[in-house]
């Protein structure tokens, strides 16, 4: 049976009510595997340990740069950082547990077993911004998501050109190119996105992306290994929008977790989470 993790950001000393519940959830019904609290270390997290301690929880705490704690822009390249999962590296799996987060009935050992890169909630057409949109165009959300360590590792030690050179010759902005007008500007043109810019390297490095988009969509995109479900099997793992839509589609039953119960139609939520 694969290693297994617990993982939990905490970026303040005391969380709010709904907080509470998700942190004293998971730790109820993950009790069986190590947990690990990721934070900074000017951060009082004696609230959560007390409760660790408490409940005999078998776990441990990573400290990183507390600038990574400031933003979602911070949070999203812990989540990009070759250190973040080397820290890890002696475990097959992660599961990443926002405290926005609830988990319903530990599956961790069945979800591990099949075998997949990353496990996110389905994401719908417009993603959060309409509801009772239904097309689900990709797998998935990150707050609740279940990550391969020793693949994200390879992906970030990873240099892989992403456009063929092919395809970078036929853009109409190097048939418009004037070179011996241009050569110096050419060559700086033709450097940045030949070799430079047009690698996997680049784009982790100076990637504006949410970070469980990067690894649902384009890191399964780029690379051939990279395996994630379809919408219709992470329905199973996770929900995040449209969960009422998902309820049906699972004929009723709940999924492993889910993501933002106190955002997305919280109402839905009220009659599954006391």
């Amino acid at each position: 049976m694969s290693s297994k993790i617990i993982v939990i950001p905490v970026y303040k000393n005391e969380p709010n009510r709904d907080e509470s519940k998700s942190f004293k959830q998971g730790v109820k019904v993950l009790i069986e595997h190590q947990i690990c609290i990721v934070t900074y270390k000017d951060l009082d997290i004696s609230y959560y340990i007390n409760i660790l301690k408490k409940a005999n929880a078998l776990f441990s705490v990573e400290f990183f740069s507390s600038e990574y704690f400031k933003s979602i822009s911070g949070y999203n390249q812990l989540m990009l950082s070759l250190d973040f999962y080397q820290r890890f590296s002696k475990y097959s799996y992660l599961l990443l547990y926002q405290l926005d987060a609830w988990v319903f009935e530990d599956k961790l050992n069945y979800w591990c077993q099949q075998g997949y890169d990353y496990i996110g909630a389905p994401w719908f057409e417009e993603g959060d911004l309409v509801f009772n949109n239904f097309i689900i165009i990709g797998v998935g959300n990150g707050g609740f998501s279940l990550r391969k360590v020793s693949s994200a590792i390879k992906v970030l030690k990873s240099i892989k050109r992403i456009v063929p050179y092919s395809t970078i010759w036929n853009l109409s902005v190097f048939k418009k190119l004037n070179i011996r007008g241009k050569i110096y500007s050419s060559i700086k043109l033709w450097l940045a996105i030949f070799y430079f810019r047009n690698n996997t390297s680049y784009l982790i490095n100076n990637c504006n992306l949410n970070e469980d988009y990067f690894w649902s969509e384009l890191v399964s995109n780029l690379f051939n290994f990279y395996k994630i479900p379809t919408g219709e099997i992470a329905m199973n793992f996770s929900f995040e929008v449209n969960p009422r839509h998902l309820f049906q589609l699972t004929k009723k039953k709940l999924p492993m977790g889910c993501h933002g119960f106190n955002i997305f139609e919280p109402d839905f939520w009220k009659e599954h989470i006391n």
